[in-house]
């Protein structure tokens, strides 16, 4: 993915596997460079970046008549400066999945 928007640049790559995701982003604001990512799996969101001690965890949240992930229902036209980008298959590495240990992560609960 590379998206320009609002004066900042991000550019990254999206893993996909088996329920799993796991984000790897850079992004640039005026001359202050951050890396983050998030992996999504078994029920919870983390995320991490270079510019903060500690990472997030959140419980996603799944209607249970569906069965559908609700956490981020809301729409914020997201998609629309999503930029240029492709896809393309991938020998998995279940690495790319795992939770580090080496981050705390402090976990938040929705309201």
């Amino acid at each position: 993915v590379n998206q320009y928007v609002d004066d900042i640049e991000t550019k990254g790559t999206t893993y996909i596997n088996n329920g799993m995701i796991r984000g790897e982003y850079s992004t640039k604001v005026g001359e202050v460079d951050m890396t983050s990512v998030t992996i999504i799996r078994d029920g919870y969101t983390y995320s991490w970046t270079s510019t903060l001690p500690t990472g997030f965890k959140i419980k996603n949240e799944v209607d249970s008549s569906t069965g559908e992930d609700t956490s981020s229902s809301g729409t914020y036209g997201y998609a629309a400066q999503i930029g240029d980008y492709s896809c393309a298959a991938w020998s998995v590495d279940q690495s790319k999945f795992a939770v580090p240990t080496n981050i705390e992560f402090q976990e938040i609960t929705p309201k």
